[in-house]
């Protein structure tokens, strides 16, 4: 992935996660609104909170200084995009909805989430897979 294609790939995301949440909350599809960190944990923490949010800007550094340190290693600013893109998502939740992020899909037993929090997810999971990964 080039720098443009990321660009694009962060606004699509973005839009999509922020999109997704208004058309549930205009349908009056069941949502949740999560005022604690990852899948509800800690929601009346502020220290919870405020860690979560270090350890992901220490994340996004480390990757971010990956991407820099070795540019041939497209995967880390795909990695790099889909964890800022999702973080930019339910950061704008956060701020819209008085601290509070608007969870959606429900898949059987699994904690309620959305479009922003798939894409932490999928960032992190590839992330993992590259570092870990027989070189």
């Amino acid at each position: 992935m080039n720098t443009k294609n990321s660009f694009l790939l962060f606004f699509l995301i973005v839009f999509f996660d922020q999109f997704t949440k208004y058309l549930v909350k205009a349908s009056n599809f069941p949502t949740y609104y999560n005022y604690g960190i990852s899948f509800g944990l800690l929601a009346n923490s502020n220290f919870a909170k405020i860690t979560q949010t270090v350890v992901y800007l220490i994340l996004l550094i480390v990757v971010g200084y990956l991407v820099v340190k070795k540019p041939k290693a497209k995967v880390l600013l795909t990695v790099f995009t889909l964890l800022l893109a999702g973080g930019a998502g339910n950061s704008i939740d956060r701020l819209l909805n008085n601290g509070g992020v608007i969870d959606f899909i429900r898949l059987g037993k699994l904690p309620v989430f959305n479009v922003a929090d798939l894409s932490v997810t999928i960032g992190v999971l590839l992330f993992s897979y590259y570092e870990l990964k027989p070189k």
